[in-house]
């Protein structure tokens, strides 16, 4: 299952947005799509300050996706006690994901002048999408309902990033440029899978992949050094207690790690292989 938790801030001395029709758009997409049954929306409206952290220690999402205001400093805009404006700076956002990564593959930031955070969050998090300048309620609509549609019928995260961005461009809104995919050192995004049903329903160059032999996708694993296979670890980033320990044998960790990336959910072998390709060519 994909869990995506949407965070909307609107404080009240900001311009009102189409918040609620944004993750209507979202859920709507996703009900129609082949894999509906993967994804999962969790809500959390208002969102203060004080909020956030508990937010992500209690849904554990695959996919953070803040939709709100952002300043022009690069700052997106969270509500304080009182229900008005309060800016998450860079470092602390940055600090708050790395700390808090466990489960999560993807980070999209909804709101104008955010692609500063963006980049700063892809220093934890593999994908990342942010703005670069302003964003109009529509075309934020438009990106976020393509872009789940896509992931709802199996595409990687690059094919649904660019699908967003196609879709503003359809709905004649002229800032199809504005969102920005932002990816972690090493990260292919086209190679990024979410869900699947199968490996039917995979493009080719990934069925390609999942038909290596596993047996020497093991092996390769088991092979490398502890502290490899914790930077392989690191970077994949499979949700907290699916890999045992680093005092646990090699070949367990391995096996746990292949399961995962192999079931629904999982990143699938091409993600492992990618990362294990970072690990071990010489830099």
């Amino acid at each position: 299952m994909v869990k995506i938790l949407f965070l909307a801030a609107n404080p009240i001395d900001t311009d009102q947005l189409r918040l609620s029709e944004e993750v209507r758009a979202i859920q709507e997409r996703l009900r129609a799509s082949e894999l509906r049954d993967n994804f999962k929306v969790e809500q959390e409206w208002a969102v203060r300050i004080s909020d956030i952290q508990a937010h992500l220690l209690r849904h554990k999402p695959d996919i953070v996706h803040f939709s709100g205001h952002g300043s022009k400093t690069g700052e997106i805009v969270l509500e304080d006690a009182a229900g008005y404006s309060k800016t998450v700076s860079t470092q602390a956002l940055k600090t708050l994901f790395k700390i808090l990564k466990d489960s999560i593959k993807c980070v999209v930031l909804n709101a104008c002048f955010s692609r500063i955070q963006a980049e700063a969050i892809a220093e934890s998090i593999n994908c990342v999408v942010g703005m670069s300048t302003s964003i109009g309620d529509g075309a934020a609509i438009a990106f976020a309902a393509s872009f789940y549609q896509a992931l709802g019928y199996g595409r990687s995260i690059s094919e649904a990033f660019q699908l967003g961005c196609s879709q503003i461009e359809l709905e004649g809104f002229n800032e199809q440029d504005t969102p920005q995919l932002v990816t972690a050192t090493g990260v292919d995004a086209n190679r990024i899978y979410l869900s699947h049903n199968s490996t039917q329903s995979l493009p080719s160059h990934t069925k390609e992949s999942q038909k290596m032999n596993r047996n020497e996708l093991m092996r390769k694993l088991n092979s490398l050094s502890s502290p490899q296979f914790n930077e392989l670890i690191f970077n994949i980033k499979p949700p907290a207690g699916i890999v045992p320990p680093p005092s646990a044998a090699q070949g367990d960790r391995v096996f746990a790690l292949l399961s995962w990336a192999e079931g629904t959910g999982g990143c699938g072998l091409m993600q492992v292989e990618q990362a294990l390709e970072a690990v071990t060519i010489p830099q």
